[in-house]
């Protein structure tokens, strides 16, 4: 039946973790097009009351490079595109036993990082964001979808879009709050977006080092600071799915 599942999965994962049957709402299971009499009922759990999103963490080498300390992602969204179910593994090659205030701040900045791409900073997400009215920032086809270019979800040229600029192409988000604050940021009331990292026309999750040193969405972490930008704050709000405490955010000192 049109809306309904012909099988379901005996287990789904979301990272290295087995979602809990307990987690799904019920499901209609057809096995025929035509016959209503196939349908089943499968029933789903209680879910997770009061919270906003699931993090399912590990700990394994699994796609760990010998200087990858953690990696995220995210596994499913509401209605709205926002992630609502992600996952975060620690490379637990590369971790080791923190004693000093530095190491432990640097742990925390790292584990902010991991889940903002989760929520948000992520090439994946781009073409889901949406404006402050709720609509999609990026055109959907009649299945609700963005457009798929060679398997990628792609975002229209208001989100991300190319630039000429120090004699090469370089990608940059333009979503309106976080032109403003990186325009507020370096003094420049002309700042066109925040620029990404990575060659021409790449699309990256991470702010471009040269412009962003020190901010703790960074591909690099910094061995001095970890700020806590207003600038990425504003890629939450621009995201469509959140609303930014500013108070919170920590000085970027780089390009001021």
């Amino acid at each position: 039946n049109a809306g309904h599942c012909s099988a379901t999965p005996t287990s789904d994962t979301c990272g290295f973790t087995t979602v809990p049957d307990s987690m799904y709402q019920n499901d209609k299971v057809c096995t025929s097009d035509s016959d209503a009499g196939t349908c089943t009922t499968m029933n789903g759990g209680s879910g997770v009351s009061n919270v906003d999103a699931m993090l399912f963490v590990s700990g394994r080498n699994t796609n760990c490079g010998p200087q990858t300390m953690a990696y995220a992602g995210s596994c499913s969204k509401d209605q709205n595109d926002r992630p609502i179910t992600g996952h975060l593994n620690f490379c637990t090659i590369a971790q080791r036993i923190k004693t000093s205030a530095a190491d432990i701040a640097a742990d925390v900045a790292m584990v902010a990082h991991e889940i903002t791409h989760m929520l948000a900073f992520s090439s994946g997400h781009y073409a889901f964001y949406r404006d402050s009215n709720g609509a999609p920032r990026t055109p959907r086809d009649s299945s609700g979808n963005p457009p798929l270019i060679n398997g990628v979800y792609v975002a229209s040229n208001t989100t991300v879009a190319n630039f000429t600029e120090r004699g090469h192409v370089v990608t940059k988000l333009v979503t309106p709050k976080v032109k403003a604050e990186v325009a507020a940021h370096f003094g420049c009331p002309g700042a066109n977006g925040g620029e990404l990292e990575g060659s021409a026309g790449a699309v990256s999750s991470h702010w471009e080092l040269r412009n962003m040193n020190g901010e703790f969405m960074n591909a690099v972490q910094s061995p001095f600071e970890n700020a806590y930008s207003r600038i990425t704050l504003a890629l939450f709000e621009d995201s469509g799915w959140y609303q930014a405490d500013y108070s919170a955010a920590t000085a970027l000192r780089w390009g001021r």
